[in-house]
């Protein structure tokens, strides 16, 4: 991670998306697509690495919360789908989320899209006792920076899966903030548990909390994905 970058706590980021939509007209579909973009490019390269080594791939599981985090996530399953209709040769893509976003969102209209393109929809259960090859990568799109206390409930068990997918040799790949840590610290929200990625796709910017040296556990390598938000906003919001 180049060090010049702009940190953002998590009030900063609501901020900055904030005023991208509210004040500059920026559509919040579009800073979705471009944060999938980028985590897609993230995952690409994860693959490309894969590639290189014995044996076929098994899928790319995009694990999906019903936020905008989750949003990205289902963009990244379409684009990734779109890339192998065309002929890539890229592993199978699925999605692996407990509920759908909340409707008329934008992140409910990256799942609806996703769903009519056929993309398999695994509830946890499902992808919990799901047979054959472990998945290539894992894509963490289950919760974002706004996360202020431990994981519980259904996001819980996701986590849990996703940790057990990495521990069998998955690589992880994390949407701006791994799923559970605290943003703003860089340790887990409430003293609980938080997915431990190999790369972190920070959105915008890095977290304030990835300042401590800790952090890098959970996050791993940290990539900056540029949402597109225009600079004079990122520069006011930042926090160095």
């Amino acid at each position: 991670m180049a060090g010049g970058h702009r940190r953002f706590t998590r009030d900063a980021a609501r901020a900055v998306d904030r005023e991208a939509i509210a004040d500059w007209g920026m559509p919040g579909a579009i800073l979705m697509e471009n944060a999938a973009a980028a985590i897609e490019a993230a995952v690409l390269e994860e693959l490309s690495v894969l590639a290189a080594g014995d044996g076929p791939l098994g899928p790319v599981l995009v694990a999906c919360g019903t936020g905008n985090n989750g949003g990205d996530g289902w963009a990244v399953a379409r684009r990734l789908r779109n890339r192998r209709d065309d002929g890539e040769p890229l592993p199978e893509v699925q999605v692996v989320a407990w509920s759908d976003p909340r409707p008329g969102s934008d992140a409910a209209v990256q799942a609806a899209i996703t769903r009519r393109m056929g993309v398999p929809v695994l509830g946890l259960e499902a992808a919990g006792a799901a047979a054959g090859p472990r998945p290539a990568v894992v894509v963490d799109a289950v919760l974002g920076t706004g996360l202020e206390r431990a994981v519980a409930g259904e996001a819980g068990t996701l986590l849990e899966l996703i940790d057990r997918w990495r521990a069998a040799g998955s690589r992880v790949v994390a949407v701006d903030v791994p799923s559970g840590l605290d943003a703003d610290t860089g340790r887990p929200a409430g003293g609980a548990a938080a997915v431990r990625a190999d790369v972190t796709v920070s959105l915008m910017g890095p977290k304030a909390g990835f300042a401590d040296a800790a952090s890098a556990q959970w996050t791993g390598r940290v990539l900056v994905g540029d949402i597109g938000v225009p600079r004079a906003i990122l520069d006011r919001h930042a926090t160095a």
